[in-house]
């Protein structure tokens, strides 16, 4: 529908939509709108909000502390969970079995609904929405994690227990640094996942 006569609202006149489309350039062709924009956001004036009545800017300023922060927790949060069962997973055919299921769906069921439940267990707040970050992202981590840890050669394991390593040494030496590129894509797919998540759960 037309903008102008949303904002003018069911009883207003033509006359009145004319000039809110007049005032808000909509009566310009399409590609000066967009030049307008362009220029208009390069200086920093994304517009202003209708609904709250304060400028874009304003509103970006008022959430980006508390998003950032929901979003750095669950980032430390997820890193912590995720790389230490990736690794377990990794190392044991059984724990990634019993991870398989959880991960499987983790990654199929839509945002929204991880939030549903965690708020009924947490209710409105930020916890719920950490909870709720940490289940969408941590999957993607384990999974790289543990691939990268089984894709490490067997000649290098090999050569690693016959100079006497113990498993501690053998992972740690031999198995995370060989693994280290599929592990740094997992925290990248954590960081992508967690802010395409907090910006729901912020709200």
């Amino acid at each position: 529908g037309d903008p102008a006569a949303v904002i003018a609202g069911d009883n207003a006149t033509s006359e009145q939509i004319a000039a809110i489309r007049e005032k808000l350039g909509l009566d310009l062709p399409i590609w000066t709108q967009f030049g307008i924009w362009i220029g208009n956001m390069l200086q920093g004036n994304f517009g202003e909000s209708f609904f709250f009545k304060k400028t874009v800017a304003e509103l970006i300023a008022q959430r980006i502390e508390p998003t950032l922060a929901l979003a750095v927790c669950t980032l430390i949060f997820a890193v912590t969970v995720s790389v230490p069962l990736g690794v377990l997973a990794g190392r044991s055919d059984r724990v990634e079995r019993v991870l398989r299921p959880f991960l499987d769906i983790a990654q199929v069921l839509p945002q929204f609904v991880y939030l549903l439940p965690v708020v009924f267990l947490f209710s409105v707040g930020r916890a719920a929405g950490v909870v709720a970050c940490v289940i969408y992202a941590v999957p993607p981590c384990i999974r790289l994690t543990s691939l990268g840890l089984r894709e490490v050669p067997v000649v290098a394991n090999e050569v690693g227990y016959s100079f006497g390593a113990t498993r501690r040494q053998q992972l740690f030496k031999v198995q995370l640094p060989m693994a280290r590129r599929s592990i740094l894509l997992g925290l990248n797919q954590v960081i992508m996942m967690a802010f395409a998540i907090v910006v729901l759960a912020d709200r």
